[in-house]
């Protein structure tokens, strides 16, 4: 079975996110986020140009994405 760009391997972006967090601090586990964030933003968009940015979904997915990796750095920066 082969996947699509609807799928997302989201630990790609969770390990770095709580790495950062853990040697780093909070505060540079947010702006890891943040830039995790944008990175999915621009994956998903690189391999599919014509995702709709007038759709509210894509803005609701980007929102569940940044509030994930956030509660992520605030749980490893909560346990180091």
């Amino acid at each position: 079975m082969v996947l699509g760009p609807e799928i997302t391997f989201i630990l790609v972006y969770l390990i770095p996110v709580a790495w950062v967090t853990w040697f780093s601090g909070r505060t540079s586990g947010y702006v890891l986020a943040l830039i995790s964030t944008v990175g999915w933003f621009s994956v998903l968009h690189s391999q599919n140009p014509y995702v709709s940015l007038q759709s509210w979904g894509i803005y609701l997915n980007i929102a569940i994405k940044f509030l994930l990796f956030t509660a992520f750095a605030y749980v490893f920066s909560v346990a180091s």
